[in-house]
């Protein structure tokens, strides 16, 4: 049986889905967060993780962030079509890196070959957003795919953990739907949570529209690293802030 986080923002749903591994024997299958405020995160909670990923020697949470949305790399003055050139341009950079042999979720949002043909999902996204937002409201039309069959399908381990995206459009809110065939908790849950606000932000300035909720399904659900470290860390986060800590039904 799925979990379901409700959680006011990420920081606060990724330490309540860490607590609830750790009483779940290190992993369970669907696993869902519900965070209100994708773009919000607890500054205490945060630096606390951040000092942990480095002392650890994890890759940090903002370079995870960006395998989804490079936000350093986009200006809303400049527009959309300067962050994908500039995107596209470190592309033979990036790619030299062994963790991105398969590509980057933000590489196949926005440059998806298929039959002979490059698509931008992203950019189609937005113009339908925009196209439905001057007529009918159309509230589920937006479907951003990452996962490959025929390049992916073959590789039991080192292919995308992120397999699809689906917005929603609601009362002229962005609300986001993320499905995970796997998901690491430790190394990679937090930037996860942290680069699919940053792009719901970028979908919804570009769409002129609202953040509205991001749910994360982590059809399994993993705990990456040593029980009694991570209850510690939990311990910590929820010092800080135990009056905020989300409410767990399933």
């Amino acid at each position: 049986m799925g979990k379901l986080i409700t959680a006011d923002n990420c920081s606060l749903g990724w330490v309540s889905a860490v607590e609830h591994l750790l009483s779940s024997k290190d992993d369970c299958f669907n696993l869902i967060i519900e965070i209100e405020k994708p773009m919000m995160e607890d500054f205490k909670i945060r630096q606390l993780l951040d000092k942990f990923i480095e002392s650890s020697k994890r890759i940090p949470i903002d370079e995870v962030a960006n395998t989804i949305f490079p936000v350093s790399l986009y200006s809303q003055a400049l527009g959309r079509r300067l962050l994908y050139e500039n995107y596209e341009t470190a592309w033979s950079s990036i790619k030299l890196f062994p963790q991105n042999r398969w590509g980057t979720y933000f590489y196949r949002m926005i440059h998806w070959e298929e039959d002979g043909t490059v698509l931008n999902q992203l950019e189609n996204t937005i113009g339908k957003l925009k196209k439905t937002l001057s007529g009918k409201k159309y509230r589920s039309f937006y479907e951003v795919s990452i996962y490959r069959p025929k390049r992916d399908g073959h590789i039991p381990r080192g292919s995308p953990c992120l397999s699809h995206l689906s917005f929603k459009l609601e009362n002229d809110k962005l609300h986001l739907t993320a499905v995970y065939r796997n998901h690491y908790y430790i190394q990679r849950a937090y930037g996860n949570l942290v680069g699919l606000g940053h792009l719901m932000e970028f979908i919804a300035k570009e769409s002129g529209i609202s953040v509205g909720r991001l749910t994360c399904i982590s059809t399994h659900a993993e705990l990456d690293g040593p029980k009694q470290v991570m209850t510690e860390l939990v311990r910590s986060c929820k010092e800080m802030n135990p009056s905020k800590l989300t409410v767990i039904s399933g």
